[in-house]
């Protein structure tokens, strides 16, 4: 199935280097790649073995040979690139937040005439351990699912220049990390949403740099997530059910997890490799990008629901 995927990356950044790192260690290469700083790019090219290198953005969509786009680059710009690989016919792959609202989400894919794959590289998605562990919760094997509680926390350098806190680069704690809390929510729950109640710390640049919410859903079930770019905390979900609760350290790439039953006894549950998480998510993608729109979707309405409630816009939704 690989070989019918030829890769073109736009980015240059730390995230398009772990992806590149991951196609080099999984012998894949990548046929091209743009930035807008054309020496950055140039060094990238030279890194990764990568035999084309584009001075335009134009110059990539106009490679008849790429079949499949890595987007890797500032949130804001994500829209106006996943739109045109879908003019072009290209599959996307695009980092996350895929889109900065709801609505440019379902504009995308209201676009996709060509009926290509787009979907996020969200590597919760993808891990193993995720998936088999979501199946077993969602089935009640371990009975109701009564709470599920979410963290995510960072300390970033407080610059209202960088693209973390810049409001025109669509920075904030929301589309940063937070999608990931969501994200992985989303994997253990399959009820709808009755209500959502939040509020944000901002920054001086207007954008979020601390939330919380709490998210009601059907038969009762809380989700509750908390994330910050100003305060760390662990990178860890609880999803607290009739029988037992489940533990899960570090779960964007999580391996692990500890199932604690309510008579005291525990069960570790040790699926897939950290390392590979990049790895599965392109693997995956190539095989089936739409397992997972469903989450995507409802994490995109959940994010439009927090921006609106908080009266945060950014500049590249104007």
């Amino acid at each position: 199935m690989g070989k019918e995927f030829v890769w073109g990356f736009v980015g240059c950044g730390w995230a398009a280097s772990d992806m590149a790192e991951a196609f080099l260690k999984n012998g894949r290469k990548i046929h091209g790649v743009y930035c807008r700083n054309t020496e950055n790019c140039k060094k990238f090219a030279e890194k990764y073995g990568i035999e084309h290198i584009y001075k335009t953005a134009d110059e990539l969509f106009c490679d008849k040979e790429i079949t499949a786009l890595y987007i890797a680059t500032p949130h804001h710009v994500h829209f106006e690139y996943i739109k045109k690989a879908v003019e072009c016919g290209m599959h996307v792959l695009c980092e996350k937040a895929i889109t900065v609202n709801e609505q440019q989400y379902d504009d995308v894919w209201s676009a996709n005439g060509k009926d290509v794959k787009i979907a996020e590289a969200m590597t919760v998605y993808h891990m193993p351990l995720h998936r088999s562990l979501s199946r077993r919760v969602i089935s009640g094997e371990f009975g109701k699912t009564n709470l599920i509680q979410v963290n995510f926390g960072s300390t970033k350098p407080y610059d209202m220049e960088n693209r973390f806190f810049s409001k025109k680069t669509a920075g904030g704690a929301l589309l940063d990390i937070g999608v990931y809390a969501l994200a992985c929510a989303e994997m253990y729950t399959n009820k709808s949403i009755e209500s959502i109640i939040t509020e944000a710390e901002f920054a001086e640049s207007g954008v979020d740099k601390s939330f919380g919410a709490v998210i009601k859903r059907e038969e009762g079930q809380i989700v509750t997530v908390t994330c910050s770019l100003c305060s760390k905390l662990p990178k860890k979900i609880i999803i607290s059910c009739d029988k037992a609760y489940i533990e899960i350290e570090n779960y964007p790439r999580a391996d692990s997890a500890l199932i604690v039953y309510n008579d005291g006894h525990t069960e570790k549950v040790c699926e897939g490799k950290s390392e590979n998480a990049l790895i599965y998510e392109v693997e995956n993608f190539e095989k089936d990008a739409y397992s997972y729109q469903i989450h995507t979707k409802n994490v995109m309405h959940i994010v439009s629901e927090l921006k609106n409630t908080w009266g945060l816009f950014y500049e590249c939704e104007d």
